[in-house]
């Protein structure tokens, strides 16, 4: 009777010891595998995931289908996003005073955006909404198909692209490889000294007013050249299948001495 009760005795003592074994492996553990915290977010996924942009191209509300803008391979920094229609998937439409400030030129507008004029090299530009006719310096320009005209869309002029192939003889519109900007390759250059809002009063936008640019007593900004600002270029970064990139950008400055009219008294 005496060696099962010892045995019995044994198998308690071994129990015991076991279950304060186990005890001092859990207590040496390390606690970050008890209150480990999920792994954060990089900096620049964070980054990514505050701002996440614009996916171009994209849809409006209108059905419109909206680009970036690009110029002579810069991005034009700008919430006027030129377009497309549905049926008119190659021909877009581009803001003409953006495009005109990336040139290094104010332009004059009405106050429903219907009308835009300025002056480049000499030449004065008349854009009306609606018009299937654009003046610029001494030639007209009209579409074959009079429906297709510059509009105005969220405060803002719009022009077909064909009326942009006009600015020099080696000006083409075209959409970006991944069809994510609408183009613009111009080789114009533009002089300041002759361009801007210098000679231009308000009454080119009117339909069928002045064609000429009037310069005589008005002082030419020295700060500006007459051109009323300038085109500032810089670099942004934007995230590309995961990782930063630099890309080339323009936007337009007002003049801080002419306050952007190119004139002084």
């Amino acid at each position: 009777m005496k060696r099962p009760f010892f045995i019995g005795l044994i198998l308690i003592l071994c129990l015991s010891l076991c279950s304060c074994g186990s005890t001092g492996i859990i207590e040496n553990e390390p606690t970050a595998s008890i209150t480990e915290q999920p792994a954060q977010p990089s900096a620049a996924l964070q980054t990514e995931e505050s701002n996440p942009g614009v996916s171009f191209p994209f849809e409006d509300d209108e059905g419109r289908t909206r680009y970036r803008l690009v110029i002579n391979g810069t991005e034009v920094e700008t919430e006027n996003y030129p377009f497309t229609l549905p049926d008119e998937p190659n021909g877009g439409y581009y803001p003409i005073e953006d495009v005109l400030n990336c040139f290094g030129v104010a332009c004059l507008t009405n106050e429903d955006k219907s009308a835009c004029a300025t002056v480049i090299n000499n030449a004065l530009i008349k854009v009306f909404a609606d018009s299937p006719t654009l003046t610029y310096g001494s030639k007209t320009i009209s579409a074959v198909d009079t429906k297709v005209v510059p509009v105005v869309v969220d405060g803002a002029l719009y022009v077909p692209s064909f009326f942009l192939m006009q600015l020099s003889d080696s000006s083409i519109v075209d959409f970006s490889d991944d069809r994510s900007a609408a183009t613009l390759e111009t080789d114009i250059v533009v002089d300041a000294s002759i361009s801007g809002l210098v000679g231009v009063d308000v009454s080119v936008l009117e339909q069928g007013g002045s064609s000429q640019v009037i310069t005589e007593g008005e002082h030419r900004c020295s700060k500006c050249g007459g051109a009323g600002g300038y085109n500032e270029q810089y670099f942004d970064q934007v995230m590309v299948n995961g990782r930063w990139q630099q890309i080339p950008k323009s936007r337009w400055t007002h003049c801080p001495v002419c306050g952007g009219s190119g004139t002084v008294n």
